[in-house]
This record gives structure tokens, C-alpha cells and sequence, in this order.
């Protein structure tokens, strides 16, 4: 699969805004240990190291967190699997050593950037939200205004946190349509699912016909 790929599922666990910094952490801490494992010329002929149970603890709760770090270790070359006795397993039958090298340096990058100073993190949305809550009104001390004037400055200061807000929640909209535009064009693994509005009600969308019955 394209390197592109994988550096892109990569990415995203590291700008993943709806996980902390230490489930990032753990996770890449992890994927470092895997992919390190199928970089080493003995250990990557081990099935051993081959194998990822989903099912083990260390795995559901440092990396399953991050949906991304799995997409990630599917572009290396694992595969998903049921065994005999039904685990859900990744399994990478033959490694391709230089593949894992590379990986090994990316997630060592990548465990360099979640270790960077908080200054030079971007914000989250949920953060940038939080900046956008309302104030008390920025009426100086010595200011004495008429009940008409202070409504009229409670309205501004309104519209000015609302469009703030319109603007960081288009920003998230255009950013995530990037993100699936490129995910589409380039993982093969990629399969087209219920739209937005059906994963946020968990119900189909009612035609016209399910509503009134047949005319």
C-alpha cells in the first residue's frame, strides 16, 4: 500500500482531537513495539510477532482507542482475521523488513511530536470552543451607559461569539472532507458506509413513501 497511506492513518492518530495526549502516547508507544518487532530479520519470522490479539488488554486499551493506529498497521501489511476459536486477530504473514524499518523511524517522529511543547500543539475544536463561551460584558469601569446601549453592546459581543464559532465548525467540516477525500482516493481498504446524518441518529433517513404510506 502507498507510504502516503500510512503516514496519513499515522497523522491522524497524532491530531486525533478526540483523544488525550497520553492515549496517544500509549498507543504509539505500542505500534513502536510492533513494528520494531517485524523490523528485527529474526523476530519477524516469528508467527509470534506476526500476530496481534484485539482481544488483549494491552491492545483494546492502547490501541483500539486510537481507530486510526489499526488502519495504520493495515497499510503495513496486516491483515484482519478470525481464528478456530473465534479471536479477532491482525496478522502480518510476511513482513516486509524495510517496510517496518521505515514505520519504526515514523513512529519514533511521531512519539517526537506528541512529546513537543503544549505551545506549539494546535487546539482543539472542543478548545477553541472553550474560548468562544460568553464573558460578562467588556463594559469598562468607569463606563455609564443606558439600558438601550448596554443591550445593544450584549448583542454585539453576541454576534461576534457566534460567528467565532461558525467559523471554527466550518473549519472542522472542511478539514474532515479533506481527510475523507483522501482516505477514499487512496486506502483501498476503505468501504462507503451510512452518511453522517444516519450515524448521528442510528436510523435510516425516512422517504417520503416510509412517512405517508403508499398514495
Amino acid at each position: 500500500m502507498s507510504s502516503n497511506v500510512s503516514k496519513m492513518h499515522l497523522d491522524f492518530v497524532v491530531e486525533d482531537g478526540s483523544t488525550t495526549t497520553e492515549q496517544k502516547s500509549d498507543c504509539l508507544k505500542l505500534l513502536k513495539v510492533v513494528v520494531k518487532n517485524l523490523a528485527d530479520p529474526v523476530k519477524s519470522k516469528d508467527e509470534k510477532f506476526q500476530t496481534l490479539k484485539l482481544d488483549n488488554p494491552k491492545v483494546s486499551e492502547k490501541l483500539l482507542p486510537c481507530p486510526s493506529a489499526k488502519k495504520y498497521l493495515l497499510s503495513l501489511g496486516f491483515t484482519e482475521r478470525t481464528t478456530p476459536d473465534y479471536q479477532k486477530i491482525l496478522f502480518c504473514q510476511q513482513p516486509h523488513r524495510e517496510t517496518f524499518q521505515k514505520a519504526l523511524r515514523a513512529v519514533s517522529d511521531a512519539l517526537g511530536k506528541i512529546g513537543a511543547p503544549v505551545a506549539k500543539k494546535p487546539r482543539t475544536v472542543e478548545e477553541s470552543l472553550a474560548t468562544l463561551a460568553p464573558t460578562p460584558s467588556t463594559l469598562l469601569p468607569f463606563e455609564r451607559l443606558s439600558e438601550k446601549q448596554k443591550a445593544r453592546r450584549l448583542m454585539e459581543e453576541k454576534d461576534q461569539r457566534e460567528k467565532e464559532l461558525a467559523k471554527v465548525h466550518r473549519a472542522k467540516a472542511v478539514e474532515q472532507l479533506r481527510r475523507d477525500k483522501f482516505v477514499r482516493e487512496n486506502d483501498p481498504n476503505w468501504k462507503s458506509g451510512p452518511s453522517a446524518a444516519v450515524n448521528k441518529t442510528g436510523n435510516t433517513i425516512a422517504t417520503f413513501r416510509d412517512r405517508h404510506g403508499e398514495t
